[in-house]
């Protein structure tokens, strides 16, 4: 398939390659050079944390061991190596 290079350095991809690869408007792709052509390849972009996220998510997990294995205030409070995030209990079994 052919494609035009236009002004301001733009170019619009074919709608077959679009579907094909399930582009859609806002997608982000990464764009190299090699061996004399272009490869376009589509990425998702994850917000970086930054230090203010790291030590809210550090509080919130503590709340949550303390919510579930008691004060992390008390002295013989351990902190468990695997937090138990699913509940495999049926509903006959929690009544």
């Amino acid at each position: 398939m052919l494609a035009e290079y236009r002004a301001r350095s733009q170019i619009t991809l074919p709608k077959t390659i679009v579907k094909k690869i399930g582009l859609a408007v806002g997608d982000v792709l990464d764009i190299t050079v090699r061996d004399g052509g272009v490869f376009m390849m589509p990425v998702e972009v994850v917000p970086k944390k930054t230090c203010n996220d790291s030590l809210k998510s550090e509080m919130e997990k503590r709340e949550l061991l303390q919510g579930l294995f008691g004060s992390i205030d008390d002295p013989t409070f351990v902190e468990p190596q695997e937090i138990p995030w699913e509940i495999s209990s049926s509903k006959e079994e929690i009544t």
